[in-house]
């Protein structure tokens, strides 16, 4: 697991008040980083279902239009909006984010000390 932290308190204004711009700016990174070498099957990129459906379409046009390229591979890239509740895997990445996030900003590790074996890094922003 890698985990990205955003200290929004060092970020500009402009875009910590505005989280569809924030979590466009974080997915152009991941995108990159991600989708650097060739991807060999289709691939899903999965949000959980927190925004409004406006913001939704947002972020995808952002990931659409900034990564032309990647959209347009051989292989199918797929966004999706998912209900972490309904979802096993997105539930577990919800637990491990919080497991995070708890050791971040309350300084209270008992969670990730469940996952800390697997974490391979965690890296702050900002």
């Amino acid at each position: 697991m890698f985990f990205i932290y955003v200290d929004k308190h060092n970020a500009y204004g402009y875009i910590k008040d505005d989280p569809v711009r924030m979590y466009s700016y974080l997915l152009k990174i991941l995108a990159e980083k991600c989708f650097s070498q060739s991807i060999e099957e289709d691939t899903s990129i999965i949000f959980d279902r927190s925004f409004s459906r406006i913001q939704q379409e947002a972020l995808e046009l952002y990931l659409l239009t900034q990564n032309e390229h990647l959209m347009n591979a051989v292989n199918k890239i797929s966004i999706k909006h998912l209900q972490s509740q309904e979802n096993q895997g997105l539930f577990c990445v919800d637990f491990a984010c919080g497991a995070a996030m708890h050791k971040i900003t309350n300084k209270n590790q008992i969670y990730f000390d469940i996952i800390k074996d697997k974490v391979k890094c965690l890296k702050s922003i900002y």
